[in-house]
Formats: C-alpha cells, structure tokens, sequence
C-alpha cells in the first residue's frame, strides 16, 4: 500500500516509489489502507501506474466516491481490480455496519456507475462476518453473484472469540 491515512506521503515520493518498484520489476500495485479515494494523490498514482506498465492495479475502497459518476469516469479506467467493503444484502445492516446511514443505497448506485464506465473490470467483494450478517450470508452471495462480482473474499472472521460481541459468530447454530 502506498496510500494510508497514517503517513500521507507527497505525490513526490509516490512516483519515485512507483518507478523503484518497475525497476524491481514489480508487476501489480495494490493500493489499500485507510480510504484511498479521500486522496488528491490517488489519480496521479494509477495513472502513473498505468503509464509505466503494471500490469495489475487493485484499489480497496468503500466505493462512496463512486456513486460520482465524473470520479468514477477519472479513476475507474486505470483499475484492473476493484475490492469493494460490501457487508451485507440488508440495508439497515450495512449501514449500521459501515456507521454511514447511506452506505447501501450508495454502494449500489457505485456499482451500477462503474459496470457503466468499465463493464469488465474484476470486482471483488470484500466481507467482513459478524453476528449482525452471519445469518444473512447466502442472501448476501446472490446479491454479489447478481452484481456481477466475480469473487468474495471473507475477512476478520474470528468465529471462536466472544472478546468483541459484535464479531462473535456462534458456530453451533
């Protein structure tokens, strides 16, 4: 990751990073850490990505932004795969998982804007399980499978904790 809330690096050393890493000959960039798309430096990242000749650009987003059509028109053409935190088919459960009380309807509106833009780009589903969408998840993988997702990745499960209430899942249901 090249971009995370904790150390905003200058666009400076981004692409010095960027033309480091091609000389290694690093093949895929994934940018991933905090909410990349708050970022001015984000655009001039991929498309400097793109420019050298990665072959793989992977970006980890809450995908907000992109119910911004002209943000998804800027961005989405230098994104090969798009990781998108989607946690749940019921709206009320997504947006009291994600804390933002439109997180659902934006997600989908995200969705359906970049499928216009990119129609084949790689979206994956990014899920964290928890006891609020455990009960929900085969609802939840035709809803993926429906936006055309092409993978689930299941994250933080940590089924044998009850430490964290809220991420307790009881397996012997």
């Amino acid at each position: 990751s090249i971009l995370s809330k904790d150390s905003i690096p200058k666009i400076r050393d981004i692409l010095k990073t960027l033309i480091k890493w091609k000389q290694q000959w690093y093949s895929r960039v994934n940018i991933a850490g905090g909410e990349a798309t708050i970022y001015n430096e984000l655009y001039p990242t991929i498309k400097l990505a793109k420019e050298l000749w990665y072959k793989q650009i992977k970006l980890v987003t809450n995908a907000v932004r992109f119910r911004d059509i002209e943000y998804v028109k800027k961005i989405i053409p230098f994104i090969d795969d798009l990781a998108i935190s989607f946690h749940s088919p019921k709206k009320e459960i997504q947006d009291d998982l994600t804390k933002m009380k439109w997180s659902f309807d934006y997600l989908l509106q995200a969705i359906e804007n970049i499928k216009k833009i990119k129609p084949n780009i790689n979206l994956i589903n990014h899920i964290v399980i928890t006891s609020k969408n455990f009960n929900d998840l085969e609802e939840h993988i035709k809803l993926i499978i429906s936006l055309w997702f092409y993978r689930i990745d299941f994250l933080n499960m940590m089924p044998n904790t009850s430490l964290n209430k809220e991420l307790y899942v009881d397996t012997k249901i």
